[in-house]
């Protein structure tokens, strides 16, 4: 897979004119139109001011040292898998603004469930949510379906 730079992937949807202009609509039907030189563009970012300023969709990508041990994120839109050594540990979830829930999986751990859930019967629930700059999360672990009370943190 080919991956592109912002500016060229621009160039490439308006190779005649290096001169163009972005429209965004909200969902109300408003419209803002930005003119953009593609040679000058470097990145497009969204923010969500309802999330205090921190970055709406969060990244996830990368490796994480965290209270558990280091944990390797990836990342398909809103959809985050990790893995981490403890146990063949593995991470499954779905990104919402700046926090990521879903669920951690092991091949054992203190306590087992009565259903399986990533194909074992070791697995909690998980919350986390990144802190201002995304080089930071805080969250809740715990066993089965109970709700995530222990405190599970990390930082890149």
């Amino acid at each position: 897979m080919k991956l592109f730079t912002l500016s060229s992937l621009f160039l490439l949807l308006f190779p005649l004119a290096a001169q163009a202009d972005m429209v965004v609509t909200t969902k109300s039907g408003r419209q803002y139109t930005i003119p953009v030189n593609g040679d000058d563009v470097q990145s497009i970012r969204f923010t969500d001011s309802g999330t205090n300023g921190q970055q709406s969709g969060s990244s996830w990508i990368g490796e994480w040292e965290t209270s558990e041990g280091n944990v390797k994120f990836s990342q398909n839109g809103n959809t985050v898998s990790g893995s981490y050594t403890r146990d063949n540990g593995r991470i499954s979830g779905q990104v919402s603004g700046n926090t990521l829930n879903g669920i951690w999986a092991q091949s054992s751990s203190a306590r087992k469930c009565t259903v399986k859930k990533l194909n074992t019967f070791y697995w909690g629930r998980i919350s986390f949510t990144q802190q201002a700059g995304g080089q930071k999360f805080l969250g809740k672990w715990g066993y089965c379906g109970d709700k995530p009370t222990s405190n599970w943190t990390g930082f890149k």
